[in-house]
């Protein structure tokens, strides 16, 4: 596997996390950048690979800045997804890697792949309805989650009559077309997702509980050691086929 040091980049929760995980693993620590001004100042080197967790409003602005610098990043931010598309000519253009995902955990990642494949069975029988539900702790920004967004991605995949997912609306019913996502904020929960396949003769529920912040720095991490060398715009579902087959 090639040597790497780690640019991390914010402070938070997640970016302690992934200092404490990267000296577990002997993963050289290269920077630790808390703030706009720390990033333009800091010295990059060919084998900086950058762990961001950071703002889902500067996200967009920091890929290019880290472009511009010829950085590779692996970025664990959620709620800034939709402005990936428009940065992947930037990324390109600068020669560097990027792996964006909303949940770096490999429980999580398998998760999906069990999901999608009910999905895609269920949804043959033209009996079943699917609906998701979420729950994490109350300083969490943005919702539905990340991990959210990717499951449903993977059902609407494979659900034919499903067209858009939409966060239970509170004013109307839910239409036959729309996979309906619920959101819960409060307490101290590292994050719960329920997909829910619903009958009028049964009820199946799949339902991964995270129990911690580890996972998704150690999941960041091995991603950021599997991006160096790369060039381009991956995902955690390519990493995890490769290593897979």
């Amino acid at each position: 596997m090639t040597e790497i040091s780690v640019a991390i980049v914010g402070y938070g929760r997640m970016g302690r996390e992934v200092e404490q995980a990267a000296r577990a693993r002997n993963i050289p620590i290269s920077h630790i950048i808390t703030d706009r001004q720390k990033l333009e100042s800091a010295k990059f080197s060919a084998t900086d690979i950058a762990v961001c967790f950071t703002n889902p409003r500067a996200e967009a602005e920091n890929v290019r800045y880290l472009c511009s610098r010829g950085v590779s990043m692996v970025i664990g931010t959620t709620g800034w997804q939709h402005q990936v598309p428009e940065l992947e000519h930037i990324v390109r253009d600068n020669k560097v890697g990027l792996l964006v995902s909303g949940n770096f955990s490999l429980g999580v990642q398998l998760f999906q792949k069990m999901v999608r494949m009910a999905a895609e069975t269920l949804a043959k029988t033209k009996v079943y309805d699917v609906l998701m539900h979420e729950w994490h702790h109350q300083h969490k920004q943005d919702a539905p989650s990340g991990t959210a967004k990717e499951l449903a991605h993977n059902i609407l995949d494979v659900w034919p009559d499903k067209k858009e997912w939409v966060l239970t609306p509170h004013d109307r019913a839910v239409a036959p077309h729309e996979l309906a996502i619920s959101a819960a904020r409060g307490g101290a929960a590292f994050g719960e997702h329920q997909v829910i396949f619903d009958s009028e003769a049964d009820c199946i529920t799949l339902t991964h509980t995270s129990k911690g912040r580890a996972a998704y720095a150690h999941g960041a991490l091995s991603a950021a050691q599997w991006l160096a060398g790369k060039k381009g715009l991956y995902t955690l579902d390519e990493m995890m086929s490769e290593w897979l087959s």
